[in-house]
């Protein structure tokens, strides 16, 4: 188990002057990248996921590309997932590279929040999923992917992991009209749909964009 440790001083001054060069060295390559992981926690039947996009930048352009998506195994116990996220956190390129995880913190979310925080030392955004339209409810999160999947700049194969529970979720989500007026956007299993919008929503803040949301699987977003 990867628990937190403390640092002297001096590891500290090592730490530093060795971040400082690695930042020198992404600085003067013809391609940088950046990371933004999603965690949604699993409720009920639903597993935990975790999404990857990967983001490369080049003096031309900006393209994002969805790199990973992993579900835990069910019924993991909440200590076991959050160590299972803090050892995912430990990938090379996630330490190298800028990378942000933002995680699900309602529910057993809030749980596996606090351990990672506590135990393992892990920095990440921590993301309440709420009702109704304001940031970072649910059909904020599920418009704002579906968003992203209509740029040209963003990629998935169809051939990854976990690539075909993402389009089944998409497909299945309904909309309903609340009393209240509200359009609720359903859906019997959404883990995979909200791991990517999380992963997504970081990118979200980072770029402004424009425009509404259409039905992604009208327009060519499985690429390989």
């Amino acid at each position: 188990m990867l628990l937190k440790q403390e640092s002297s001083y001096s590891e500290w001054l090592d730490d530093t002057a060795r971040r400082e060069g690695i930042e020198a060295i992404r600085e003067s390559l013809p391609v940088r990248y950046s990371y933004s992981i999603g965690a949604d926690i699993g409720k009920s039947l639903d597993r935990s996921v975790l999404t990857t996009i990967e983001t490369e930048t080049t003096d031309k352009a900006t393209n994002h590309y969805i790199r990973d998506i992993r579900a835990l195994p069910k019924n993991t116990n909440f200590v076991t997932q959050a160590e299972m996220i803090a050892e995912f956190m430990q990938r090379p390129n996630f330490t190298y590279w800028p990378a942000q995880l933002v995680l699900d913190g309602s529910g057993i979310g809030a749980v596996v929040s606090d351990i990672l925080r506590t135990e393992y030392d892990l920095n990440f955004k921590k993301v309440v999923i709420t009702s109704g339209e304001k940031r970072y409810s649910r059909n904020w999160l599920i418009n704002t992917l579906r968003k992203w999947f209509e740029k040209p700049s963003f990629h998935i194969s169809d051939q990854i992991r976990g690539a075909k529970e993402l389009r089944d979720e998409l497909e299945a989500i309904t909309s309903e009209q609340r009393p209240s007026g509200l359009v609720y956007l359903g859906g019997k299993h959404d883990d995979y749909v909200l791991s990517a919008a999380l992963a997504v929503s970081n990118l979200e803040n980072k770029v402004a964009l424009t425009g509404g949301s259409t039905d992604i699987f009208f327009s060519d977003v499985f690429k390989a």
